[in-house]
């Protein structure tokens, strides 16, 4: 089974940032998303102002919920996902960070290139809590 995915970019008007809107070709549900900058790379999440890096794996369901909630109530920072067993550059620059991740979904929040938080078995509120202290 194929299934086709298209973007419609809608601005309306007095809106302070664009928002994308996904459409599945087999459904009535779109999502809207908040746009990240095209090719934007964790480093560059990292060195943000406020930035959150969120590591998952495949078999993780709990990886899978997180992801559902914030594509549908998205965090007020920019935010990477990677994939564990693709994390070796950021693990070989933030060596602390690489040693603390141990229940998925594992955030990190950065700042300026820092590690500044870490937060366990990432829920939304978590993450949120995380942000503002």
């Amino acid at each position: 089974m194929t299934s086709l995915l298209s973007c419609a970019f809608n601005v309306k008007s007095g809106a302070l940032s664009p928002t994308f809107t996904m459409r599945f070709a087999d459904g009535d549900h779109a999502k809207n998303m908040l746009p990240m900058p095209l090719g934007m790379a964790w480093e560059e999440i990292v060195d943000s102002e406020l930035g959150i890096i969120i590591i998952r794996a495949e078999d993780c369901l709990h990886c899978v919920e997180l992801r559902a909630i914030l594509s549908e109530q998205p965090l007020s920072a920019p935010m990477e996902w990677i994939d564990k067993q693709n994390a070796s550059d950021l693990y070989s620059q933030f060596p602390l960070f690489a040693a603390s991740v141990d229940i998925l979904p594992f955030a990190g929040v950065f700042s300026h290139g820092e590690l500044k938080q870490v937060v366990r078995a990432a829920t939304r509120e978590r993450i949120e809590d995380a942000l503002s202290a």
